[in-house]
This record gives C-alpha cells, structure tokens and sequence, in this order.
C-alpha cells in the first residue's frame, strides 16, 4: 500500500470506520481513490462529488445531442446551481 493509501486509512480509522455501522465515502471519480475507498472499506456506498458528476453529465450530454446548446443544456440546467438543496425530493421535474 502506497503512503497515501496508508494514510487515508488511517485518517479514515480515526474518524470512526471500524465503530461505523455503515460507510459513506464521496470521490472525485479517479479509479485510484475509488479503489483505495473499496479496499479499504468494502461494500461502502461510493458517491461521485457534484462537480465530476456534473462534468461527466456534460460529456455524455455532448454525446448525446453535440454542439446543440440548448438541448444540451435543458438536461443539464440543474448541475451549476447552488448544492444547498442536496438531498431535498423534488415533486415535480424542473
């Protein structure tokens, strides 16, 4: 295990991982930490943070409808607004 691998655990440890009934971790997306949060507490629920996930939104919308402003940007409309609602249902779309 490299130096970093050993001390997120050990930062991870401290903070309570070995007494928690469950594990949360939120990642940027790059292979090496989601492995790291799988090794070292596995089965976790593993959530990529909201700037990549917006990012990779915005690629895929790319894909999906190319140069296309604003079909591209009526799917993703929702992805540079304040977090501050996280975690809120909404009860209508938009």
């Amino acid at each position: 295990m490299d130096q970093f691998g050993e001390r997120f655990y050990a930062e991870a440890v401290r903070r309570g991982l070995n007494q928690a009934g469950g594990v949360v971790t939120v990642v940027d997306g790059a292979p090496l930490v989601w492995n790291l949060c799988e090794l070292h507490s596995p089965g976790a629920i593993q959530v990529v943070d909201i700037s990549h996930a917006a990012e990779r939104l915005s690629g895929m919308a790319r894909l999906l409808f190319g140069e296309d402003e604003a079909r591209r940007g009526h799917g993703l409309s929702g992805c540079g607004k304040s977090s501050s609602g996280a975690g809120r249902r909404r009860s209508s779309p938009g």
